[in-house]
């Protein structure tokens, strides 16, 4: 020690709170969540193809409207089948798309059997204002899940019982 006394908190000195009360502990938690939220990275989304899908009927054949309000002019807005579709019926696709207008269309789309959901994707094309080789393109998509879809049950393991105790019979050579 190099001689100096400990000083108590009677003494005036200051000492490090090591402990919070349990009270505020859930408090200040929430505070860092919400000051460190923001902060996170997240994949940047841009929606300007505002593509909005609403289920008509569910069955063998679903059938779903689409409403697409863009905010910004497209060449050509079209629906891709992404993964999960067996069939697709109707058309919806759109040149020359304006900025503020509404645009509808109604398909028809199967499930793959044994997927559990589908995927439906409206994807705006325009070319890059500069230049004009490049394209961009502005995605929404759309899950329907599959309500035929069964999860695979997990294979059944073989347990030991439980008070029985696998051993060998006596005069069994060991391997």
């Amino acid at each position: 020690m190099s001689g100096r006394p400990l000083l108590t908190p009677t003494e005036g000195s200051v000492m490090p709170n090591r402990y919070l009360p349990l009270k505020l502990a859930p408090v200040l938690a929430a505070a860092v969540l919400v000051a460190v939220g923001p902060a996170q990275a997240s994949t940047p989304t841009r929606d300007r193809v505002h593509a909005a899908f609403q289920v008509v009927s569910r069955g063998q054949h679903n059938v779903i409207d689409v409403v697409i309000r863009p905010t910004d002019a497209f060449e050509n807005v079209h629906l891709e089948a992404g993964s999960g579709v067996a069939g697709l019926t109707g058309v919806c696709s759109f040149p020359s798309v304006v900025a503020g207008a509404s645009y509808h269309c109604r398909i028809e789309v199967d499930h793959v059997a044994g997927t559990p959901a589908l995927t439906l994707k409206v994807v705006g094309e325009r070319a890059m204002a500069a230049g004009g080789a490049a394209r961009v393109a502005d995605i929404s998509r759309f899950s329907l899940p599959n309500p035929d879809y069964r999860a695979p049950l997990a294979s059944a393991k073989a347990k030991p019982v439980r008070g029985l105790v696998s051993t060998p019979a006596p005069g069994t050579p060991k391997n």
